[in-house]
């Protein structure tokens, strides 16, 4: 039988320990699981998401090159076309993070109104970003299948979007 003793006697957690820990692991995973997104959203949340990254990541883009950028929306292929102007001032093709995507199959671009524009409901429209960080107010509704309806506001001066459900208009 080996008994130890003096400072190193300890071997291993008490059960009052471990209970805390459990615990504290419950407690965390009740308060953050809740407020991750849904792995398999498809809806128009999923829509809204890529939509306002993307005009943020070109946002970001324009302000740190000093270059324009422009974001087609095609309603009729529900797909979003980025584009920059290059050294030469020709319209191209942006790579990368912000390549050519479609919306989630099910989701739907109902509207974009660009301010200064005409609202579009068909065909395409652009919204441009400027070298200087702004781009004008945007408002773009989406639907679902299931008719759930989306509204996207994008704020000037800082290309941050804010999502109210319903159709709003501004």
């Amino acid at each position: 039988m080996n008994v130890a003793t003096g400072p190193y006697a300890s071997r291993g957690f008490t059960l009052i320990e471990l209970m805390v820990v459990l615990f504290l692991i419950a407690l965390f995973s009740s308060l953050v699981i809740p407020r991750l997104p849904e792995i398999d959203a498809g809806g128009p949340e999923r829509g809204a998401r890529r939509i306002a990254g993307t005009i943020k990541f070109l946002y970001n883009e324009a302000a740190l090159s000093g270059r324009e950028h422009r974001l087609l929306f095609d309603l009729d292929s529900n797909s979003l076309r980025p584009r920059t102007l290059n050294d030469l001032r020709e319209v191209v093709a942006v790579k990368g993070l912000a390549a050519e995507s479609k919306l989630p199959s099910g989701v739907k671009l109902l509207d974009v109104s660009v301010a200064g524009q005409e609202k579009v409901t068909s065909s395409i429209t652009t919204l441009t970003i400027s070298p200087t960080g702004w781009l004008p107010q945007t408002v773009i509704h989406l639907e679902s299948a299931d008719r759930q309806i989306l509204t996207i506001r994008f704020l000037s001066y800082t290309g941050s979007a804010e999502v109210y459900e319903g159709y709003r208009e501004f």
